[in-house]
């Protein structure tokens, strides 16, 4: 492996931690300023956190229900 190779194959998994840093960012920031905006709007503090909640578990429901969806789908296709 040349330089340049072993230059690129480090730049790659770099790039997708960037990529993975960023995301997770976005997932709490998107909360975050929900949160905020419900509290300028005069929100109380339960409905700001239920908000925030909602938001930021809104994702990891979703991936479960997903998951359960092609666990049953790979299931009914091998029970054919």
């Amino acid at each position: 492996m040349t330089a340049a190779e072993d230059g690129r194959a480090a730049v790659i998994p770099l790039a997708y931690d960037i990529v993975w840093l960023l995301v997770g960012l976005v997932w709490l920031l998107i909360p975050i300023a929900i949160a905020v905006t419900e509290r300028r709007r005069g929100a109380s503090w339960p409905e700001t956190f239920l908000w925030f909640m909602v938001a930021f578990l809104l994702p990891v429901v979703g991936l479960i229900i997903w998951a359960l969806y092609r666990a049953a789908d790979a299931r009914r296709a091998t029970s054919r």
